[in-house]
């Protein structure tokens, strides 16, 4: 004899539905499902207790397992059970199928040699690994090879460049000229940083000379 039945978890009102050769509604009954065992132990229910939490329902049998089928079939269409929040059946994850080994579509290839990838350096601290040719301009090829700590080295960097800028000569709008980005900016009252900012980002006609 076969049987489809049902099993709600009064908790969650999450239902089970199944296909079995052993009458659901027996003493010793239990469901095959791993994903169903998971979500019981999610809620506590053990066998001394699944009597007062578990409802079984014996919904159809017969002796032909296609007539059984064709039962499930029309249920879970009628619920739209792979859908339907409220049954189990919409909780399983769908493989996708394994892209590892020979089935992955970049097996045997290589896409750094494919791409023709290669490292390009800005002759001071950043290295680019990119397709040739797609380089930033004045970039070169080949890469820098940092020791220490990179905070560090960028900000002795950026120092460098910074007491390069202050020391040169300065316009005003007006067409003064002072010695240094300090005395340019002593002579508005701010700081040689801001002045600096002003000179590179050309606002306000301030320029190097």
């Amino acid at each position: 004899m076969y049987y489809f039945y049902s099993v709600c978890h009064t908790a969650s009102n999450v239902t089970k539905f199944g296909i079995t050769t052993q009458n659901p509604l027996s003493k010793d009954f239990k469901p095959r499902s791993t994903l169903w065992d998971k979500h019981l132990r999610r809620f506590k229910v053990t066998k001394a207790n699944q009597h007062k939490k578990l409802v079984y329902n014996l919904m159809h049998q017969s002796h032909d397992l296609n007539v059984i089928q064709k039962w499930k079939d029309y249920y879970f269409d009628f619920y739209n059970v792979y859908e339907n929040p409220l049954f189990i059946h919409s909780h399983m994850v769908k493989k996708r199928p394994s892209m590892s080994g020979s089935k992955h579509p970049m097996y045997g290839r290589s896409a750094i040699r494919e791409k023709n990838m290669k490292w390009y350096n800005d002759g001071v601290n950043t290295n680019v690994f990119v397709t040739e040719g797609t380089q930033p301009q004045y970039y070169k090829a080949g890469r820098i090879i940092h020791k220490g700590n990179p905070n560090k080295r960028q900000s002795a960097e950026s120092n460098r460049k910074n007491a390069i800028g202050h020391s040169r000569p300065v316009l005003s709008p007006h067409g003064v000229r002072f010695e240094s980005v300090k005395a340019a900016a002593a002579s508005v009252g701010i700081s040689a940083t801001a002045m600096l900012g002003r000179i590179t980002r050309g606002v306000s006609g301030w320029k190097y000379i």
